[in-house]
């Protein structure tokens, strides 16, 4: 079942619509923390949309900035980027309605059909590449694939940010991330169906 979306799209200067391009000294700061919930978006050979939700996206190093995760080895998010080399990180908030969406994006779709649209997610035109972001995230981290590694059914991808932004009500005065406002949020599981769980809050601890 499709969703209209939560935010109104003709107000892209609106609060939550306005979004900061980052530069590449402030790209680490909206990866914390790593294996947050992200909706990854990616499209095919002929520029069609794909999205699918992935709740192990790890970084992997800091110096260039590269992140991995892994998906099915066949499915189309793989397919799209073994042909375009391209592939976007949407980070998520915790909240029921987004995470409902999330939810639907998971859904076993024909290839061609786009998820995002399908759970009335909004589509943004990202910076540097094909795949878009999408509105109801609070930050976006765009990649360009370095390799990928298929073994077991499964397809390893590590990718290297080219280009990062975060909605501005997120960031603070010096581009970290405003806790309270981007609600990162860690996908649970569980035999009972789909569960989240909110980050608790950064507690700063000093060795003795």
């Amino acid at each position: 079942m499709s969703r209209p979306a939560t935010p109104n799209p003709e107000d892209p200067a609106g609060s939550f619509g306005e979004r900061v391009e980052l530069g590449p000294g402030d790209w680490l700061a909206v990866t914390r923390p790593t294996s947050a919930l992200s909706i990854v978006t990616t499209v095919d050979a002929d520029g069609r949309p794909n999205a699918a939700p992935f709740a192990t996206v790890v970084r992997v190093s800091q110096e260039p900035l590269q992140l991995a995760f892994t998906c099915t080895e066949g499915s189309d998010t793989c397919a799209n980027v073994q042909a375009t080399g391209q592939f976007m990180l949407n980070l998520v908030s915790h909240g029921e309605d987004l995470l409902r969406r999330v939810v639907i994006t998971a859904e076993p779709l024909p290839s061609g059909i786009d998820e995002a649209a399908h759970a009335g997610l909004t589509p943004l035109p990202a910076i540097r590449i094909r795949p878009p972001r999408l509105l109801e995230c609070y930050a976006h981290l765009e990649l360009e694939t370095e390799w990928l590694k298929s073994w077991s059914g499964r397809c390893m991808v590590v990718g290297r940010v080219v280009a990062a932004s975060a909605r501005r009500d997120c960031l603070g005065p010096d581009n970290e991330l405003v806790w309270k406002e981007a609600r990162p949020v860690h996908y649970w599981g569980g035999t009972g169906g789909h569960s989240f769980t909110p980050l608790g809050t950064p507690m700063p601890v000093v060795a003795d």
